[in-house]
């Protein structure tokens, strides 16, 4: 009996502590004196999606079915949908906005989330649960990849630009393009077609 009750017990205080006491609905607060925008959706706990690209938009209409498992806080990070832009470009950098989404949590009154992170959204997702794994109960990620700053993905991505077009192939479709856009034509000097050129 005493097993039965230490497990009823434990049950309950899983479920009470899991659930969240947040009101659905839209919302404007300031966080790091930017006004930021989020709307509360569905019960259980409490999990933030949004994306630093398109806000939270197309995750309101594509996550419903999560609305049944979490409270799902769709949020638009600085400088997209109805979220206030930074004073400066400088401003807007992966570790503000990661400590906008610790921010948010501490607002909502939390003691964990759940983060949906997809593209770039899941290197928030993902540096959020480094710099904060207490905080965090979970993740949901789709299309990951993770760099560790915005300085090493631009490097790997003119490395990989670098070794592609030393390729003969793609020295080849680079020299049609910029024959077809010098000349506005698509035939070469050769009499060439390099209209369905790869």
């Amino acid at each position: 009996m005493k097993l039965i009750l230490s497990l009823y017990t434990l049950i309950c205080f899983t479920a009470c502590t899991s659930t969240n006491k947040n009101s659905n609905g839209e919302f404007d607060i300031e966080l790091d004196g930017i006004s930021i925008n989020y709307t509360v959706k569905g019960k259980g706990p409490l999990m933030i999606v949004g994306h630093l690209n398109s806000g939270k938009t197309g995750y309101e209409m594509s996550l419903k079915p999560l609305e049944e498992h979490f409270t799902m806080v769709y949020y638009s990070p600085r400088g997209t949908g109805k979220s206030g832009s930074p004073a400066t470009i400088e401003d807007y950098n992966y570790e503000n906005i990661i400590e906008e989404v610790e921010l948010l949590r501490k607002h909502l009154r939390a003691e964990s989330i759940w983060m949906f992170g997809h593209s770039d959204q899941s290197e928030i997702a993902l540096q959020y649960a480094v710099d904060y794994p207490k905080t965090t109960s979970g993740l949901i990620l789709s299309g990951t990849h993770y760099i560790p700053s915005p300085e090493e993905d631009q490097k790997a991505k003119e490395e990989f630009e670098n070794e592609r077009k030393s390729q003969e192939w793609f020295a080849q479709i680079l020299k049609d393009l910029d024959y077809r856009i010098k000349f506005n034509s698509n035939i070469d000097s050769n009499g060439r077609d390099l209209s369905s050129a790869p």
